[in-house]
């Protein structure tokens, strides 16, 4: 594993460029003889320590806080720019302003104009500033710059890193003006020399594969530094330190996690569509994939309530038959287990069916508080304010592969459960005044009534979920799955309208018991035209992240192209220093009504101060 070298650099810099600083000499000397005073005979008129006869050995021209008369006008660097208005006087890399007037070896030539401040036979310039070993004194005055107990002047090894001084020379690969023989990081990426010899990665070469990705960043995504066809995933970004940089990021969006529970009709008549759903189940898990990358399924029955008339023998109205799963042979074996029977009269408890299946509430048929097992539905997590207050075991399965834990049958955090549902017969209590259950339109008081599409509506929305009706071999449960879909907002804006309209209900019919073509139909117009208001969330660890604009968008179909601007500004918390960048990676996800994942993406940011 590369290590990243964050080291915080001990002494205060003027980050960016450290330019020349110069004032027209013209201007200089109108301002030094003029007598703003109203009193001839010169004088310190202007208060900038000249004299008033032209003077400038009290100013400081090149601002790096030596007097010009301390400087003086040589030029022993031969740059052209006499010492007074050179920020590098002596040529050696190291700015005036952090060398200073001192004289640290007593050689009795100021640390500014000496090329070996420490006396130690390494020229400053080879030197730096850099602190390497982190004792608080830069390099260049730093006798053991790397701590080993070997002098600077008779170490093999300057800088600690495991290669010799004569295999490194005096080359600079990054720039920074330290010569790569003292420099730890000689690429300036991140990672130390003496790692990136350990890992075989190049110590003079930021991206050693040329992959466009740092050896760095690679390391922090886990992918191969040595590998060009290994990289990270998400956005590559490179920001400087201190400063204020706008990042405009890119999202293709689209469903990311799907929850698909088919909830279907098992009574005598719907033997066609039971063996059609099981026969085609893999090519329709296969369809679903390439609508949505991550997907569970689950299955669950239904025949209707066992009372009177409605039911008898072993109907229930809701059976639990496969809990969210990615184990495609266990949700395989759920709906080729289905078998058809039962059923007195017509109609059927679907509405019950759909809310158990989301809310997980449980059954009690006859409210007494104790679970019959041959007309109640167990809850799905037992809890005080399930049918029967907690004291019935849920059904509910944590080792279950790829479950999750939510509604009625383990749906996942972030995924959009798609209940699909189907029966050939009308649906009981889907239209007002309902009552048509065991409880009827006023059950005893304390008892919870039988399900009804308001009950549904709250249920769907607790968990973000949508229902899709097929209604097969006959039309009779058309009429009540379209009020389902509207009490549930369960529709597909196809004419772009941003309002439902005839034919956008989440609804569809088979004129025979074969569904699987309507089913495929449905899920796949779901996932293109279902709306959403997004929203971006990130997760920062640098405390860079200043701002996103704009905070969200509204009525957005799943499949689109939108893009947020992030603001960054890393500070010196980042840890990047002049000699060795650092990254940090922000995780993002964009949601859909706050719940429902539509992307992720990291953003990897390399952060640089320019010397």
């Amino acid at each position: 594993m590369l290590r990243c070298r964050l080291s915080v650099f001990p002494f205060v810099l003027l980050m960016g460029c450290y330019g020349n600083i110069g004032l027209d000499g013209a201007t200089d000397e109108i301002d030094e003889v003029a007598d703003f005073d109203g009193v001839g005979g010169g004088g310190d008129n202007n208060g900038d320590g000249a004299d008033g006869s032209g003077d400038d050995s009290g100013l400081d021209t090149d601002g790096d806080g030596i007097p010009n008369g301390t400087e003086g006008y040589d030029d022993p660097d031969g740059d052209g720019l006499p010492n007074s208005e050179d920020g590098d006087s002596d040529g050696d890399g190291i700015p005036d302003s952090m060398e200073g007037t001192d004289d640290s070896d007593g050689d009795g030539i100021p640390d500014f104009l000496d090329l070996d401040s420490d006396s130690d036979g390494v020229a400053d310039s080879d030197e730096g500033y850099d602190d390497i070993d982190d004792d608080g004194v830069p390099n260049y005055l730093d006798e053991d710059s790397d701590g080993d107990g070997t002098d600077d002047g008779s170490d093999l090894d300057m800088d600690g890193d495991g290669i010799a001084n004569s295999d490194e020379a005096s080359g600079d690969s990054d720039g920074d003006g330290t010569a790569d023989s003292s420099d730890a990081d000689s690429d300036n990426d991140g990672v130390l020399d003496g790692d990136e010899v350990d890992e075989g990665t190049d110590p003079t070469s930021n991206d050693s594969d040329g992959d466009g990705w740092t050896d760095l960043q690679e390391d922090a995504c886990g992918s191969d530094p040595l590998d060009p066809e290994s990289a990270c995933s998400g956005g590559n970004y490179q920001v400087p330190s201190y400063d204020v940089s706008s990042i405009v990021v890119e999202y293709e969006t689209q469903i990311q996690l799907g929850d698909i529970m088919f909830i279907l009709d098992e009574t005598c008549s719907m033997t066609g569509t039971l063996d059609d759903v099981a026969a085609n189940f893999d090519s329709v898990a296969s369809e679903i994939a390439t609508l949505i990358p991550d997907l569970t399924f689950g299955v669950a029955s239904f025949d209707d309530y066992n009372y009177g008339e409605m039911g008898s023998g072993a109907d229930k109205p809701f059976h639990p038959r496969q809990q969210q799963t990615t184990d495609l042979a266990a949700a395989r074996g759920a709906l080729s287990a289905l078998t058809a029977d039962g059923g007195d009269d017509w109609s059927e408890s679907t509405v019950e069916a759909l809310f158990q299946a989301a809310a997980g509430a449980g059954y009690d048929q006859n409210c007494n508080g104790q679970f019959d097992e041959g007309t109640d539905v167990r809850p799905f997590q037992a809890n005080p304010l399930d049918a029967f207050g907690g004291t019935v075991a849920g059904t509910y399965e944590a080792g279950v592969a790829g479950t999750g834990s939510l509604g009625g049958n383990g749906f996942r955090q972030g995924a959009v459960p798609i209940l699909v549902y189907a029966t050939d017969a009308t649906v009981r209590n889907s239209l007002a005044p309902y009552g048509e259950g065991p409880k009827g339109a006023t059950p005893p008081i304390g008892c919870a009534v039988d399900a009804v599409p308001p009950m549904l509506d709250a249920a769907l929305d607790a968990i973000n979920a949508r229902a899709i009706g097929v209604a097969a071999g006959t039309t009779d449960a058309v009429p009540a799955m379209e009020s389902v879909a509207q009490f549930t907002d369960s529709w597909v804006d196809l004419d772009g309208d941003g309002a439902p309209s005839s034919g956008e209900w989440m609804v569809y019919a088979s004129d025979n018991y074969d569904i699987v073509d309507q089913v495929i139909s449905g899920i796949e117009q779901f996932t293109s035209n279902v709306t959403y208001d997004l929203t971006m969330e990130a997760e920062d660890p640098s405390g860079a992240l200043a701002s996103v604009d704009p905070p969200a968008y509204y009525d957005v179909p799943a499949l689109n192209t939108v893009s947020f601007t992030i603001t960054l500004q890393p500070s010196p918390d980042t840890l990047a220093t002049m000699f060795s960048d650092t990254v940090f990676v922000v995780p993002t996800t964009l949601y859909g009504d706050g719940e429902v994942i539509l992307a992720e993406w990291d953003l990897n940011f390399v952060v640089s101060v320019s010397p």
